[in-house]
């Protein structure tokens, strides 16, 4: 889990941005 948890947390943080952005645009 050392490795791969890093590699998911920025995962979900580009999605979350990503998802920000999609809000804002409505």
């Amino acid at each position: 889990m050392g490795t791969g948890a890093p590699e998911q947390a920025s995962d979900s943080l580009e999605r979350t941005s990503d998802g920000l952005e999609r809000l804002r645009a409505l």
